[in-house]
């Protein structure tokens, strides 16, 4: 991919030479991702780095440091360290449950916070997807039955443990190429819950992936949150679109039986299962 230019450059040692950055592999709104090489392991791992590029607060690099440039005087670093910290803590708390993306360190370093996690040498569910051009076999719904499944095997450990991941989407679910096994991975705005408790947490969505509920700032969220978004992913493995947007709990109904059933853009998926994604993205 394209080098971010405010990425550590490749080549970078980080924790005292213990990890050898060897690229950037991804970036977004609150870090940037980097391959790198465990000099005691001699394994290659990901490490994730908090760098900030968001409304109201932007990081810069001036060596390995950072700088930050803040409009908005309620935007402090130290607060989204912490939340940073919690998505790490979130993951190590989950360690015991297969298929959940293994962390190996938290550290501190260049003014911000990493953690290192496993390397998952694979492709994840969308781009398995969109990969597939005969959608309409019974080999390939059988197979996206079967990723539904193990995805829901892992987030049934997930809230035995009391936490709601809350971004499950096609992206974040990664396929082992040597197992075929599933791994689940970002967990950056995952939350502890208590099943139907209103509770305030952050509104943050995926558009297509995300229930109603979601998109507000209290309201009462449990395992159904998920199990909306593991619907809504079936939905597009079966379909390779995008499922309706469902910010406004009056249009859900409306764009599902308004000609957005899974079954009326792939004729050959059983009525059961659609059925049963229709069911799982109800409010």
């Amino acid at each position: 991919m394209q080098q971010n230019p405010n990425a550590l450059p490749n080549g970078t040692f980080l924790q005292s030479g213990k990890y050898h950055i060897l690229e950037t592999i991804g970036s977004g709104g609150f870090g940037i991702t980097y391959l790198v090489e465990n000099r005691h392991t001699k394994q290659q791992q990901v490490i994730k780095e908090l760098f900030l590029s968001v409304s109201g607060m932007t990081c810069t690099r001036e060596g390995t440091n950072l700088v930050f440039y803040t409009t908005n005087p309620k935007f402090q670093f130290s607060r989204f360290k912490e939340n940073f910290r919690k998505e790490a803590g979130v993951l190590l708390k989950l360690k015991k449950v297969t298929g959940v993306v293994n962390v190996i360190a938290i550290f501190e370093e260049n003014d911000t916070i990493y953690f290192a996690m496993d390397w998952i040498d694979g492709q994840n569910l969308q781009q398995w997807t969109s990969e597939k051009n005969d959608r309409s076999s019974p080999y390939y719904i059988e197979q996206c039955v079967v990723w539904a499944m193990n995805a829901a095997f892992i987030v049934h450990g997930v809230h035995r443990e009391g936490v709601l991941h809350r971004d499950i989407k096609p992206q974040n679910m990664m396929v082992v190429p040597k197992t075929g096994q599933l791994v689940l991975i970002d967990f950056g705005i995952a939350r502890d819950f208590v099943e139907g408790e209103t509770q305030t947490q952050t509104a943050m969505q995926s558009p297509g992936y995300s229930p109603p509920e979601q998109w507000e700032l209290k309201a009462q969220r449990g395992a159904y949150t998920d199990v909306y978004s593991l619907g809504a992913t079936l939905y597009f493995l079966l379909t390779g679109r995008t499922p309706p947007e469902n910010s406004d709990q009056r249009i859900v109904r409306k764009g599902l039986d308004g000609g957005w059933e899974p079954i009326h853009f792939n004729k050959n998926i059983p009525e059961g299962l659609n059925a049963i994604i229709i069911h799982a993205m109800q409010p």
